[in-house]
């Protein structure tokens, strides 16, 4: 019965009317409740609140309906997610006696006044988009929930207030300059559907999320935020404004809210307090309606530095060896959202002094650094990577940095800087620090190029760190003991993994933490590409030369409970988890980065968690 409401398990099993309830557990007397039935037939009131008016206590009430419902009782210190009841007035919550609390999947937690006004629960899965669960409240407990929204709205309206102070959604227009901005509504005196997309970007930028989806369902909207890598639900929207919010943003992002069937794609700049954000928008037409993706640019805390983006000493070095050649090629490679953007910012960090001229071209500028001349890719004003870097070429650089090579014209003209005596970094989508090289080919790089002009490639992934409140031992599946060749001896690794708790977020995880590979080129290396040899002859050579592998850095993170087994498997290329067929491959993955002897190592078994 997974998938029928409480309405209809009510009525399966006959419950009895609330008047009966109270009479058979004895707060009430067939008398009184007669008199209260009258009461209610001339006024209308709820049944329960005459009750109460007539002398029954809240407390006695909520008792006698949880225990003949089988419900559980509000606590007073309980939590909520304020997305749900985003939508509903506090003169209906009052009214109606009831406060959504939290949503687990298609089932949402609602305190009830009265669990068994099944027009009210009819109405509340309607608006908020899932089944309802009730969860039996005093009327003094609702008000108290009520209350305790309003004071936060209070808090998020005052840093809603003032562009210069707060933390306001400001949109920031192109003809604008930044001083001269007019601030929109205060959000709570705005039009509902503004204030509805502000909180939902106030939320996404609370949350550190870097993009939101709104999806168009058969009977609702669903809001998902992407949250440390995944997709996360948020809340449902009423059936009816799904439209209404779409046109806001495509409004913002200057699309056309006329054309809905054809995709679209359109920016805003926001502001939040002050932290600037980039919004990229995209529409897409869907069965039911058109799906609405927004990426926040810029919604972090800052560039990082080297040190903070969790390379471990062995591969940091290596890194540090390429990135401080007084010329040369850095490329680091990846898919989309794996921190590659992120590493580059570190990278600059590293290298820049008052000595030098950094100079980047980037689409957008996801942070600004004091010192760095950054260009922001604009192709409407003619600016693309291509030209941006011809003309950064005219500004006596001695750094640049390119945030994706995208094309052959981007290509050559980075690799003939880094001939004439550039240190050039920039970002590729590949597969692997190997599998740099195939694209480079791909995309028309010739192999002496590539070979005289290249210093470094790298390849990073994001794993999820395992949640430190919750972290407990982990017994594996069978699939990801044989990935492991786990074995049952004495002595072997424990496994990790967050079991869930409100701190994050039910998911077993907070924050994520980079996997590297550095593969240096070397003159073997360099002759090797210049015959085009095939990927595994090169990848062999590079670990003959020292060459650590992602897969290695990620059994390693697994070995000392920083993150779990399936999220290493889940992260990782497909076929790159090498297999560990010989015996004490776990003793050698931590000698190799705990830089010990083996024979030195400690016993597995007491590894710090």
């Amino acid at each position: 019965m997974e998938d029928v409401s409480y309405a209809d398990r009510c009525a399966f099993s006959r419950r009895k009317r609330l008047g009966e309830i109270l009479v058979s557990a004895g707060f009430v007397d067939q008398k009184k409740l007669n008199a209260a039935l009258i009461r209610q037939k001339s006024s209308g009131e709820r049944l329960g609140a005459i009750l109460l008016d007539m002398g029954l206590s809240e407390a006695g009430l909520a008792r006698a309906l949880a225990q003949q419902l089988n419900l559980e009782v509000l606590d007073p210190a309980a939590d909520y997610d304020p997305a749900l009841s985003a939508g509903l007035s506090s003169a209906f919550l009052i009214k109606k006696g009831v406060f959504p609390l939290t949503r687990e999947g298609r089932r949402i937690r609602v305190a009830m006044n009265d669990p068994l006004d099944f027009s009210t629960i009819s109405d509340l899965e309607f608006l908020l988009g899932g089944m309802v669960q009730p969860v039996v409240a005093t009327p003094s407990g609702i008000r108290r929930l009520v209350q305790k929204r309003g004071r936060e709205d209070e808090e998020t309206t005052e840093m809603l207030r003032d562009a210069a102070s707060g933390d306001s959604v400001v949109l920031i227009r192109e003809d604008e300059d930044e001083a001269d901005l007019t601030e929109l509504k205060k959000t709570l005196e705005a039009p509902p559907i503004i204030r509805m997309v502000n909180l939902m970007l106030y939320e996404a930028y609370r949350t550190n999320a870097t993009d939101i989806h709104v999806e168009r369902k058969e009977r609702e909207t669903r809001v998902r935020y992407r949250i440390d890598g995944l997709l996360q639900d948020r809340f449902s929207l009423p059936e009816g404004v799904h439209a209404a919010v779409i046109s806001r943003l495509k409004v913002m992002a200057g699309m056309d809210i006329s054309v809905r069937l054809r995709p679209q794609d359109g920016g805003a700049k926001i502001r939040m307090g002050s932290r600037r954000i980039d919004l990229r928008m995209s529409s897409l037409p869907t069965l039911h309606g058109e799906k609405m993706v927004v990426r926040l640019l810029g919604n972090q805390d800052g560039a990082r530095v080297l040190s903070e983006l969790g390379m471990l000493p062995r591969i940091r070095r290596q890194y540090q060896e390429v990135l401080h050649h007084p010329q040369g090629f850095l490329i680091v490679t990846g898919p989309t959202g794996a921190g590659k953007t992120t590493t580059l910012y570190a990278s600059l960090a590293e290298v820049h002094n008052d000595t030098v001229n950094v100079v980047s071209v980037e689409d957008p500028v996801e942070y600004h650094i004091c010192g760095v001349n950054q260009v922001h890719v604009n192709n409407r004003a003619g600016i693309t990577f291509a030209s941006g870097l011809r003309s950064i070429l005219r500004q006596d650089p001695n750094i640049i940095m390119v945030g994706e090579i995208r094309d052959l014209e981007t290509a050559q003209i980075a690799f003939q800087a880094s001939l004439t005596g550039h240190l050039v970094l920039s970002t590729l989508h590949a597969r692997n620090a190997v599998a740099g090289f195939t694209r480079l080919f791909d995309l028309g790089i010739q192999p002496y190029l590539l070979a005289s002009s290249l210093t470094g490639l790298v390849a990073q992934r994001l794993v999820r760190r395992n949640c430190t409140t919750c972290s407990t031992r982990q017994e594996l599946d069978a699939d990801t003991k044989a990935r492991y060749r786990v074995r049952v001896e004495n002595g072997r690794p424990a496994f990790f993994r967050g079991s869930g708790c409100p701190q994050c977020r039910q998911t077993g995880f907070s924050g994520r933490v980079g996997v590297y590979e550095v593969l240096k080129i070397t003159d073997a290396i360099r002759g090797l590409v210049i015959d085009r040899a095939p990927e595994r002859e090169i990848l062999a050579c590079a670990m003959e030369e020292g060459m650590t592998l992602m897969e290695q850095n990620a059994t390693y993170l697994v070995l000392k409970g920083s993150t779990a087994a399936e999220e290493v498997l889940r992260t990782m290329p497909p076929g790159d988890i090498l297999p560990k067929e010989e015996p004490g491959w776990d003793e050698q993955i931590l000698a190799l980065f705990d830089e010990r002897e083996p024979g030195a190592l400690s016993r597995l078994a007491s590894l710090p968690h």
